[in-house]
């Protein structure tokens, strides 16, 4: 939607600039179709279109950070953590619980560049909860993801999976899904009954529900301690949220 807008609002301010057709426009200057005037103002026209859909990829991957911490801190935590696949100790100071879609392409940036500098610089001391809020109208694979990746968590597989599927070796598809299973010698017959189980698209389901009461609208959406993080956002924005939070 938001991209769908940048390119209306350019497209707009294009025809803005010159509200003569080419045809009308070469009749005012008393030149024929097909002159340097009409190539120009086509070769315009698509130029803005072009820098319009680069800026709405830009705002759409890098929208600001939101540092507002919310009310009734623990219980809210709480709730978010339940019944989610960790990583990181549990006494942790810091908490991040990160909604996510495992075929978001700025998900599959934070986690490969972005998580491994966090726990790097704060070993044992940040905890890492998952999610998951797959955008379905715009990724199709990404649900059937989400339940296969549950379905390793059933043969404690859950971090290793998560890790092939972030790591973008092999497309997504159902073919990937079980190559990623047989790469970690789990039980395919287990495997492939868990995939059809509706309980685990329930589970999904449920993620998604929950992050649409706490206002999550797209992915990657991150809550630090309470304070809520929208976007792609690098190393450098997580670590004031952190440092914030150590120092008090």
């Amino acid at each position: 939607m938001l991209k769908r807008q940048f390119l209306s609002a350019w497209y707009n301010l294009a025809m803005d600039q010159n509200p003569l057709s080419p045809s009308e426009e070469n009749q005012k200057n008393g030149s024929q179709p097909g002159s340097a005037n009409t190539w120009y103002y086509y070769l315009l026209v698509v130029m803005m279109l072009a820098a319009g859909v680069a800026l709405g990829y830009i705002l759409w991957g890098r929208q600001p950070v939101v540092s507002s911490n919310l009310s009734d801190k623990e219980l809210f935590i709480k709730a978010l953590v339940d019944d989610a696949p960790s990583l990181g100790p549990s006494n942790a100071p810091v908490t991040i619980v990160e909604f996510s879609d495992f075929q978001c392409p700025y998900c599959i940036k934070w986690q490969q560049e972005v998580w491994p500098k966090i726990n790097a610089a704060y070993d044992g001391k940040v905890r890492l909860i998952y999610r998951d809020f797959p955008l379905t109208q715009l990724h199709p694979y990404a649900m059937g993801a989400a339940i296969a990746a549950n379905c390793a968590a059933e043969q404690n597989k859950y971090w290793e999976y998560h890790d092939l599927l972030y790591k973008g070796d092999i497309e997504l598809s159902a073919l990937a899904y079980e190559a990623f299973a047989t790469q970690l010698n789990m039980d395919m017959d287990a495997f492939k009954q868990c995939q059809q189980n509706m309980d685990n698209q329930k589970k999904v389901q449920n993620d998604m529900e929950f992050g649409e009461m706490v206002g999550v609208e797209g992915t990657p959406t991150f809550f630090v301690n309470g304070y809520r993080m929208v976007g792609a956002q690098p190393f450098e924005e997580f670590q004031k949220v952190i440092d914030n939070i150590l120092s008090q």
